[in-house]
């Protein structure tokens, strides 16, 4: 009887795995209005998780900063936190301004995302990375960022080119901080971005 109960639960396929799901969600000033459409940001997706019976809700990160250049978001920071430790297989959130501060660090933290397997899903931008076409969205932006960093660097190389006809430009001074390597490992290994790295180290 034994034997038999062990053949029938071997036959029995095992039930797929919840999907453990969050978002991300960050207005940019306290005033009342903002306030408001965070809560509003919240409910709905607190509501959007929990109506996919395949999804496990995951909770919702949300931050009220000043500006989308800080780096001190604490629920941004407890959400890649909370990735990195396995708890959450896909983050949403409303668009990639409400995420990342320009292309280079939405590319730097979804490949961070995806060393832990986790999906990013952006809705404005229909960015989807479990899904052929999400993926080709990212080359598609990674390709801007590149060609963006290409154009900058050709108008630094021509400035640098008039000051020094000008006889205004003397090179700068190199920068050797004590603490690059350990600072540098913390980078590779996805615990801070190569924004709080650049800030760890001083560099513009």
């Amino acid at each position: 009887m034994e034997k038999v109960i062990r053949k029938m639960e071997a036959g029995i396929p095992s039930l797929p795995q919840r999907r453990r799901v969050a978002a991300y969600a960050r207005v940019s000033s306290g005033k009342d209005a903002m306030l408001h459409s965070l809560s509003a940001q919240v409910s709905y997706y607190s509501e959007h998780i929990q109506s996919h019976p395949e999804w496990e809700y995951g909770g919702v990160y949300v931050d009220e900063a000043l500006t989308g250049t800080k780096d001190d978001r604490d629920g941004f920071q407890r959400l890649l936190a909370d990735c990195r430790a396995g708890k959450i297989d896909m983050v949403l959130t409303k668009s990639i301004s409400r995420f990342a501060r320009n292309t280079k660090d939405l590319l730097e933290l979804v490949e961070q995302l995806a060393t832990k397997e986790v999906v990013f899903v952006s809705q404005k931008e229909a960015i989807d990375t479990a899904t052929p076409t999400g993926k080709f969205m990212l080359t598609v932006f990674g390709a801007v960022a590149e060609l963006e960093r290409a154009y900058l660097l050709q108008r630094q190389r021509e400035g640098i080119e008039i000051a020094k006809a000008q006889g205004k430009y003397k090179g700068r001074k190199s920068i050797q901080p004590d603490d690059i390597d350990v600072v540098v490992d913390q980078w590779r290994s996805g615990q801070i971005t190569a924004v709080q790295a650049m800030k760890k180290l001083g560099m513009s």
